[in-house]
């Protein structure tokens, strides 16, 4: 049921927080304890190591945090002891998250050497204005030429970037990709800005200091950067994710294609198979000096059929490829029918939402209001 298996690495701490962010990230005065941090990511490696089947990583992503700030010599440490414990499939794909500050980005020349083979930079925006309301430490020149080293040193490499900000119009979200796109090379990922809970952007828009676009707009966008990048043959294989033919991320892939995923490092979630068969949530410890102590799972509980089936409805429909009955057939023994309302489905695919032949897929207009067209849908 699950061919794949990937590895994803929490690295937890950040120069400074940025206002928008709600992600496991923390600011440290003192430098971390290399050695200490080093090896407890290769307990975790081992522990893992001992439920599970071991099978040959397709994947394996550096995430944050700010993974640039890691040492190139934790980064390889972790790459050769994964290599040791599971092996690589001949393709592996392993990526790395930079900031494009000019300092991190002299180090991509180690982070190649550690066995990084893709980069994916947090440009976040090309407009310097924009870029200080969202608390990033780079301007729009420092971006630009972090993705052009990143250029020199790896073929493949992405970056992201935030749009529906604030009083941010159309058009000027239209000049900015239009310099996005010069410089992109097979993949980019671009987000629509959320108010998440426990942020500074929640507190000052709970005041009314930050007036979020309308849902029209915000459809607005979304439609108009879909066209506009299609035209330019890049493809939008997951909401937020657009790439060129055969260079989509392989760890995007598998984690909305709810393949087995193995979390390592503080905060860092995973799905896993044990060899008994049975499906694991694991979370680690989201404080950093907890999970440094404590090699036990925050979280670590089985999921049952049904919510596999489920997630696996929740996760591939934001890919274009949509979700195959006979994936849920497999976790089940059933089809969509167990997991899903099949009249309410029926209306969904009336409205033009959904579309059910081989693959249940959401259409375009679907995946401006996908989370309702779920909760809709789901039994």
């Amino acid at each position: 049921m699950h061919n794949k298996l990937g590895l994803y690495v929490h690295y937890p701490f950040c120069k400074k927080k940025c206002p928008y962010c709600d992600f496991n990230s923390h600011v440290r005065k003192n430098p971390i304890d290399v050695e200490q941090y080093t090896d407890a990511y290769m307990r975790d490696l081992e522990k893992t190591a001992t439920r599970i089947n071991p099978k040959p990583l397709t994947s394996i992503f550096f995430g944050g945090g700010t993974p640039s700030l890691m040492p190139a010599i934790m980064v390889e440490k972790i790459i050769d002891k994964a290599n040791e414990l599971f092996g690589f499939t001949n393709d592996i794909e392993i990526t790395l998250e930079a900031n494009p500050t000019s300092v991190e980005s002299k180090k991509f020349n180690d982070f190649k050497i550690a066995g990084v083979n893709r980069v994916s930079l947090g440009v976040q925006s090309l407009n310097d204005d924009a870029l200080q309301y969202l608390g990033r430490e780079h301007n729009s020149a420092e971006a630009l030429q972090a993705v052009e080293i990143a250029q020199k040193h790896f073929s493949r490499w992405s970056f992201d970037m935030i749009y529906c900000r604030p009083n941010q119009t159309i058009e000027q979200w239209r000049l900015e990709l239009l310099q996005a796109v010069k410089n992109i090379g097979g993949h980019i990922s671009l987000y629509q800005l959320t108010i998440e809970d426990g942020t500074v952007f929640k507190r000052r828009f709970d005041k009314g200091e930050i007036i979020m676009p309308n849902d029209e707009l915000s459809a607005d966008m979304y439609v108009f950067t879909n066209n506009y990048l299609s035209e330019l043959g890049y493809d939008a294989y997951e909401v937020s994710n657009y790439s060129i033919s055969g260079d989509e991320s392989k760890h995007n892939k598998l984690y909305w294609g709810y393949d087995d995923y193995i979390g390592i490092g503080a905060g860092a979630h995973g799905r896993i198979t044990d060899i008994n068969g049975n499906k694991y949530g694991t979370a680690c410890h989201s404080n950093p000096e907890k999970w440094l102590k404590d090699s036990s799972y925050f979280e670590n509980d089985i999921i049952d059929k049904k919510e596999q089936a489920i997630e696996t409805i929740l996760m591939g429909l934001r890919l274009k490829e949509g979700v195959s009955e006979q994936k849920i057939k497999s976790i089940t023994g059933a089809g969509f029918e167990y997991v899903l309302d099949m009249e309410r489905l029926k209306v969904a695919i009336d409205k033009g939402l959904i579309e059910f032949q081989e693959r249940l897929k959401t259409t375009q207009k679907g995946r401006l209001t996908l989370n309702s067209v779920l909760s809709y849908i789901l039994n």
